[in-house]
C-alpha cells in the first residue's frame, strides 16, 4: 500500500495569510468580485468560489473569516450559528496535522484516539464511541462540503487547507447525516489562475520528529490551473516500550525480537503484572525476588524471560504517514467551472496503546479478583520496574496500522443567472490491515485484535441550488451516500482461542432531500425555515461469525495434563490466522471433534485444528428515517452586531450489529444456540440556541456569545455488554491449582439509553489591544444530566468494584448489579473550560520581527465515562455475596444474595472514572526577517510543563488504565515560499 516516502527533515506546510508577522498566502492576491447583493443577503459576503478564506480590513483591524456553514459563503461574524474556524496558519503553529490534534482547541470539542486509529469526537457532551464499520460519529466530517463516511478517513485531510470550520449544534437540515452534535468541514486550498509559486515548511523536534509539507500552484492557461500539495511526517513513540516474550503466544513477535529473548537470572528481573502471569516459572507466591527461576511442571508453561526494549520508531504511538493531493481548476465558460481533486494518504504507524494509570494504581489495597497477588505489587514501579510510568508499555503483539485512503472529489459550479448550482461528487477507497495488543500486559489472557483485511468504498453525491431576491434567499438540494464494507478480522485471547468475523458485504445507503430559506420580515429582522428528510438503510449479506477455541478443538488446548508444556510449541507452530488461511469450518473440509473434553480423550487438542465453528449468521437489514427542521430568527441590532435564535432538530441513524449466540458451554437457561438481538435504534436531539455577535473598537474586538439547551434522546453507548455465563476453568493462585469456574461472556455492542439534557454558554473573543498585540480565546460552561430513569447492567470495572468471591455473579446479568443512570453527567463535559492565546510582536527594525505567543488551556473536573461511579457508592445492590439469608425458610437457609454496605467494594478514588481539573501551556516564538524576505522560522514547545492528563480511563482485571497526553514536545520549523 505504500506510495511515497519522503525522508527530509520537516513538518507541516503553512498557508501564510492571516498573521501579520508572516507573508500573505500566494492565493490571497485574487481580488473580490464585485456585484450587487440583495439586501436580504447583507450578512453574506459575496466572494468568488476559489478566493482565500480571509482578508485584512482596510482599517487594519481583525481580518474577515469566510465560512460556508450555511451552504453560502458568509462572514463568520454575520453567520447565525455557533461556529469556529481555524486557518492553516493556526493549524501549523500549534502542530495540528490531523483531526485528533484539534481536541480541546475549539469550544466544547474533545477528540480521543481509538485502537483502530479512528477518532472519537465529542461535542457539547454528545459523542459516539462505536468506530466499527457499522458505527456512525456524532459529528459529521466533511471535506469541501462532501460527507466522509469513515472516521478513519478524517485523519488524512489536515494539510494545505484554507481553514477548518466547526459548526456546533444540530446541522440536521443542511448537512444532515450524523451531524446531531455539529459538523466539521475541512476546506482545501484551491488552484489559483493568477500566481505561479509555492511554499515549503520543514521541521524537526523531540522524539526524532521530522516532517515536510508544501504546495506548488501552476497556472497552465487562462482557464486551467493545477495545485500540488504533499505532506510527510514521522516521529518516534514517546512510550518506554518493551516486547514481552513471557506470553505463551509468540506468533506475533518478529524473529529479530525473539532472538533476543533470554531467561531471567533471578525472579526479580521479571517485569510485568505478576498477579496474572501464573503460567511462568517465577510466580510462586513464596519465591523471593532474588531466588533462581523455578519451574513447576505441574502448572507452569515456561520459564520467565527478560523484557526486550522496543525500537521507538516502530512502536505504538509513533507517527509515520505520507499524503499527496493534486487539485485542478477548469474554467469551462463564463458561467461554469470544475474543480477536480485526487488525494492519497498512507499511514504506516504502529497504532495507539493505552497505559497503566499509575496515579490510581498506587492507591490499590493489593487485592485483585481471584485471590491475593503473587506479591504485593501496587505501584507501577512494583509491576513494571523502577522508573516506570504511564508511558511504560509491555506488549506481546507489535502494533501495525497499514492504512491507505484514496479519495477523488469533483466540484462543479454553474451559474444560471438567478439560480446557482453546485454539484459535488466524491469517492473514497479505504484499505487497512492492523493488529494491536488489547491488554498491554494487564491480564493473563494476552488479547489482540487483528483487522486481517478491511476495505471500505464509498460514493457521495451532493447537489444544491441557491437563489436570492430582495426579500428571500434559499437553498434546496439532495444528498446520496453508498458505502460498502468488506471486513475479515479476529479477536485473539491466548488461553481461550479466537473469535473470527467475516463480513463480506455490509452496506450503508443514505438519501436525503433538504431545503432552507431566509425571509426578510423588515430591514433588520429575518426569519429562517429549514427542513430535511433522511432515509438510511443498513444491511449485512453473508456476514458470519466463527469460533476457533479450545472448546471446539479448533484451537490447541492448554490443558494437556502431565505434559502441559506441549501447549506453547503446538500453538506457536501455527500462523496467527491459521483458521482463516485454512478456509475450514465445521462440516466443510474438516470434521469438528467437539470440545477439549470430548472427541479423543487422550488428545483433545488434535484432529480438528483450524476447523472453525460458525456461531452467528449476521445476515440482517434495518431501515431508519427522520424529518428534521430548523426555525430561526435574526435581528440586526446595529451595523456591527446582531442577535440570532433558533430551534432545530438532529438525527443519527441506528444500526445493525453482529449476532450474539450462546455456545455449547453456556449455563444460560435458554441453552446453546440461543441468541441476543444486538441492533440498536437512532438518536434524536432538539436544540434551542440564543446568540450574539458583534464587532467593536473600530473592528479591533470581535465577540460571539451563545446559550444552548439540548434534549438528547436515545444515546448510543458502546461497550462490553454481558449476555452469557459459561463453564470454564482458571488457575487459582491461592491453591495453585486449576479449578472449575463460571465466567461471564460479553459482546462488544451498542445500546440506547435514556434522555439527557445539555445546556451551556459559549463565548469567543478576538482582541487587538494595540498594534502588534493580540488576545483571543474562548470560555465555555456545560451542565449535562441524564434526566430519565435508565436502569442498566453495571459494566465498568466490575471485577474490581464488586470484588465478590463468585466473580461470575458480580458481572452477570442479575438484578442486584443493575444501576439507574438518572442524574449522571455526560463524559467530557466540564462545567467550566477556557483557552486564552496571547501574542506580541517586537519590531526589531532592520533585524526583522519576533513574536512570542502563549496558548493556555484550563478546564474543571469532569467524567471520562457515562458511569459516574462516585455518584453510586450508596446504591442498593452491587457489592455483596450469596449465602443463607432467611433462617426461617423451609430449608433453614433461604439461600440468596445478601447486600453489603455500599455499591462497590473499593473506593472510587482507586477505580473511578472522574478526572480532576487540568491545564496545559504551549509556547511559540516566530521570527520574520525585515522587508520581503520569503521565509520565517519558529520555535515551539507544546505541553511545556509536562502534564500527564487522562484522556480516557478503564479498569481491566483490577488494573486502572487509560490514554494520556503526550509529554512535552519541542522543536523548530522553517517556512519558505516563492
Amino acid at each position: 500500500m505504500k506510495f511515497i516516502k519522503l525522508s527530509l527533515l520537516v513538518l507541516p506546510f503553512m498557508v501564510m495569510a492571516d498573521n501579520p508577522i508572516v507573508p500573505m498566502d500566494v492565493d490571497a492576491v485574487e481580488e473580490k468580485a464585485t456585484e450587487e447583493v440583495a439586501q436580504v443577503e447583507e450578512r453574506s459576503v459575496s466572494v468568488t468560489q476559489y478566493e482565500s478564506s480571509s482578508s485584512y480590513s482596510d482599517a487594519g483591524g481583525i481580518e474577515d473569516v469566510i465560512v460556508t456553514a450555511t451552504r453560502r459563503e458568509t462572514d463568520i461574524m454575520e453567520t447565525p450559528l455557533a461556529i469556529s474556524a481555524v486557518t492553516q496558519d493556526e493549524l501549523t503553529r500549534y502542530g495540528i496535522s490531523n483531526i485528533k490534534d484539534l481536541s480541546y482547541s475549539l469550544p466544547g470539542l474533545a477528540i480521543q484516539n481509538s485502537d483502530t486509529n479512528a477518532p472519537i469526537i465529542t461535542l457539547r457532551g454528545i459523542r459516539s464511541n462505536n468506530v466499527t464499520e457499522v458505527g456512525d460519529p456524532a459529528v459529521g466530517v466533511h471535506v469541501d462540503g462532501l460527507y466522509q463516511s469513515r472516521p478513519q478517513g478524517a485523519q488524512a485531510l489536515m494539510f494545505d487547507l484554507e481553514r477548518a470550520e466547526l459548526a456546533r449544534g444540530p446541522q440536521g437540515t443542511l448537512f444532515g447525516r450524523n451531524s446531531i452534535a455539529g459538523s466539521l468541514n475541512i476546506i482545501t486550498a484551491k488552484p489559483n489562475l493568477e500566481v505561479q509559486g509555492g511554499s515549503i515548511t520543514v521541521n524537526a523536534g523531540r522524539y526524532e520528529e521530522r516532517g515536510i509539507q508544501g504546495h506548488y500552484n501552476l497556472p497552465i492557461t487562462d482557464d486551467i490551473a493545477i495545485r500540488f500539495a504533499f505532506s510527510d511526517q514521522s516521529k518516534d513513540s514517546y512510550l518506554d516500550g518493551y516486547y514481552d516474550p513471557n506470553g505463551i503466544d509468540h506468533r506475533f513477535l518478529p524473529a529479530n525480537v525473539l532472538s533476543q529473548a533470554a531467561t531471567v537470572d533471578t525472579c526479580g528481573q521479571r517485569r510485568g503484572n505478576s498477579a496474572y502471569a501464573w503460567f511462568l516459572g517465577c510466580n510462586n507466591p513464596e519465591r523471593a525476588d532474588d531466588a533462581a527461576p523455578g519451574f513447576d511442571q505441574g502448572y507452569q508453561y515456561a520459564s520467565a524471560y527478560k523484557a526486550i526494549k522496543a525500537d521507538p520508531s516502530t512502536f505504538y504511538n509513533n507517527v509515520d504517514n505520507h499524503a499527496f493531493r493534486v487539485s485542478a481548476l477548469f474554467i469551462i465558460d463564463d458561467t461554469s467551472d470544475l474543480n477536480f481533486q485526487y488525494e492519497i494518504f498512507q499511514d504506516d504507524g504502529a497504532g495507539w496503546m493505552n497505559g497503566f494509570d499509575c496515579d490510581m494504581i498506587k492507591n490499590r489495597t493489593g487485592r485483585t479478583f481471584g485471590g491475593a497477588p503473587s506479591k504485593a505489587a501496587n505501584t507501577c514501579a512494583d509491576i513494571l520496574g523502577a522508573g516506570s510510568s504511564e508511558y511504560t508499555a509491555f506488549v506481546n503483539t507489535p502494533g501495525v496500522n497499514d492504512l491507505q485512503i484514496e479519495s477523488m472529489r469533483w466540484i462543479y459550479n454553474k451559474d444560471f443567472g438567478d439560480v446557482q448550482m453546485v454539484a459535488k461528487l466524491g469517492t473514497q477507497a479505504l484499505e487497512q490491515y492492523s493488529q494491536f495488543d488489547i491488554d498491554g500486559g494487564r491480564n493473563e489472557w494476552q488479547m489482540a485484535m487483528v483487522l486481517n483485511d478491511y476495505k471500505a468504498d464509498s460514493t457521495t453525491l451532493d447537489v444544491q441550488f441557491t437563489g436570492a431576491s430582495e426579500t428571500l434567499s434559499w437553498v434546496v438540494g439532495a444528498f446520496y451516500l453508498e458505502e460498502e464494507n468488506d471486513m475479515e478480522a479476529f479477536f485473539h485471547a491466548t488461553f481461550n482461542g479466537d473469535n473470527i468475523f467475516i463480513q463480506p458485504d455490509r452496506t450503508i445507503e443514505s438519501k436525503a432531500l433538504f431545503g432552507q430559506a431566509t425571509m426578510k420580515l423588515r430591514d433588520d429582522l429575518y426569519l429562517t425555515l429549514g427542513i430535511r428528510h433522511s432515509e438510511d438503510d443498513k444491511s449485512d449479506v453473508g456476514g458470519k461469525n466463527y469460533e476457533c477455541s479450545i472448546w471446539n478443538s479448533c484451537y490447541p488446548s492448554g490443558e494437556i495434563w502431565g505434559n502441559r508444556q506441549l501447549f506453547m510449541p503446538t500453538l506457536n507452530a501455527l500462523e496467527p490466522d491459521f483458521h482463516i488461511a485454512g478456509g475450514k469450518y465445521a462440516g466443510i473440509n474438516c470434521t469438528n471433534f467437539g470440545g477439549p473434553y470430548g472427541g479423543n480423550p487422550n488428545h483433545p487438542y488434535l484432529g480438528a485444528t483450524g476447523c472453525m465453528v460458525q456461531t452467528a449468521n449476521n445476515a440482517t437489514s434495518q431501515s431508519y428515517n427522520s424529518t428534521d427542521w430548523r426555525i430561526g430568527l435574526d435581528w440586526d441590532v446595529s451595523d456591527n452586531s446582531f442577535i440570532y435564535t433558533y430551534l432545530a432538530t438532529g438525527y443519527k441513524a441506528g444500526s445493525i450489529a453482529d449476532e450474539a449466540v450462546r455456545g455449547a458451554n453456556t449455563l444460560h437457561p435458554e441453552g446453546p444456540g440461543s441468541s441476543v438481538n444486538t441492533s440498536y435504534g437512532p438518536e434524536e436531539a432538539t436544540t434551542f440556541e440564543l446568540g450574539y455577535k458583534g464587532k467593536f473598537l473600530e473592528n479591533r474586538l470581535s465577540l460571539s456569545a451563545n446559550y444552548y439547551h439540548t434534549v438528547y434522546d436515545g444515546k448510543q453507548f458502546t461497550g462490553n455488554v454481558p449476555y452469557d455465563v459459561i463453564a470454564a476453568t482458571e488457575y487459582d493462585i491461592d491453591t495453585q491449582t486449576l479449578v472449575d469456574v463460571q465466567q461471564v461472556v460479553t459482546f462488544w455492542g451498542t445500546q440506547n439509553f435514556g434522555e439527557q439534557e445539555m445546556q451551556g454558554l459559549e463565548v469567543e473573543f478576538d482582541f487587538i489591544p494595540y498594534d502588534g498585540g493580540r488576545l483571543s480565546g474562548w470560555v465555555t460552561t456545560m451542565d449535562t444530566e441524564v434526566t430519565e430513569d435508565y436502569n442498566t447492567q453495571w459494566y465498568y470495572g466490575q471485577d474490581a468494584y464488586f470484588g465478590r468471591p463468585d466473580y461470575d455473579t458480580s458481572v452477570a446479568n442479575v438484578p442486584e448489579n443493575y444501576v439507574n443512570l438518572k442524574g449522571n453527567e455526560a463524559p467530557y463535559s466540564p462545567n467550566l473550560a477556557f483557552t486564552v492565546k496571547y501574542e506580541h510582536t517586537f519590531n526589531l527594525g532592520s533585524m526583522g520581527q519576533i513574536t512570542p505567543a502563549i496558548n493556555y488551556h484550563w478546564q474543571a473536573e469532569d467524567y471520562l465515562t457515562i458511569w459516574n461511579a462516585d455518584k453510586h457508592i450508596n446504591d442498593d445492590g452491587g457489592y455483596g455475596g450469596y449465602g443463607c439469608v432467611n433462617p426461617s425458610a423451609d430449608d433453614g437457609c433461604g439461600y440468596g444474595f445478601y447486600d453489603l454496605p455500599g455499591y462497590f467494594s473499593d473506593s472510587t478514588d482507586i477505580f473511578g472514572d472522574q478526572r480532576s481539573s487540568w491545564s496545559m501551556v504551549d509556547l511559540i516564538v516566530t521570527y520574520k526577517p525585515a522587508g520581503d524576505a520569503p521565509w520565517y522560522a519558529q520555535a515551539f514547545a507544546y505541553n511545556v510543563t509536562d502534564e500527564v492528563i487522562s484522556y480516557w480511563r478503564g479498569v481491566e482485571a483490577g488494573v486502572p488504565s487509560g490514554a494520556f497526553s503526550a509529554p512535552t514536545q519541542y522543536g523548530v520549523r522553517v517556512g519558505y515560499y516563492w
